[in-house]
């Protein structure tokens, strides 16, 4: 498995909603593996301690580790308790979807997209040198977030090309209508559809 491991919840659907938070990696050849599910009431500080403190059971904190997600406060602050030595990334197009909503200039989130993929500092310098002439707020919005959480040039760990959440929102798609169940049905339906994939 790549180590690199995407955050996400997705709000449950049935009369006693929730939220099912999952992880996911992938390895070598693109394939979407399932670390840990879990079932809470909200997203928040007690939810995602419960969830790492478990996952960190099975999943080492290890230098090598990267963490992403949707720079929900409390995931971030969870990683930095019991996932000290890994890193921590923020999905790309959570960000442009952002700098899009709060600056309302499309060349800015442009240059964005560009900055976060470039491969060296170089090419990073160039578009946010861009986005620094065009919008400054925005710039320093993006330098105090840190360049290291969402830029390929700055990446601290090795996040093998994954700066978006389409493999954790691809496997939240597969339960779209499981998200309706009651969870144990919830549950079991995750089991057999992996024990499908598997075989």
């Amino acid at each position: 498995m790549r180590k690199v491991i995407a955050v996400d919840g997705t709000f449950l659907r049935s009369k006693y909603e929730g939220v099912l938070l999952s992880a996911v990696a992938q390895d070598a050849e693109n394939h979407i593996f399932s670390v840990a599910f879990c079932v809470v009431d909200k997203k928040c500080n007690v939810s995602y301690e419960y969830f790492f403190q478990n996952m960190r059971s099975f999943v080492d904190d290890i230098d090598e580790l990267c963490i992403i997600s949707d720079r929900h406060p409390s995931i971030r602050k969870m990683i930095s308790i019991i996932y000290p030595a890994s890193h921590y990334g923020c999905y790309m197009r959570y960000l442009g979807e952002n700098i899009q909503n709060n600056f309302h200039n499309s060349k800015v989130v442009t240059h964005f997209y560009k900055a976060a993929k470039a491969y060296n500092r170089c090419g990073f310098n160039d578009h946010f040198n861009q986005i620094r002439d065009l919008v400054p707020k925005a710039a320093e919005t993006l330098k105090c977030i840190g360049f290291h959480t969402w830029s390929r040039a700055f990446c601290l760990g090795n996040r093998y090309n994954i700066m978006t959440s389409n493999i954790a929102e691809s496997e939240n798609s597969m339960f779209d209508v499981e998200r309706e169940f009651p969870i144990v049905a919830l549950f079991d339906e995750i089991n057999r559809r992996f024990a499908l994939l598997f075989h």
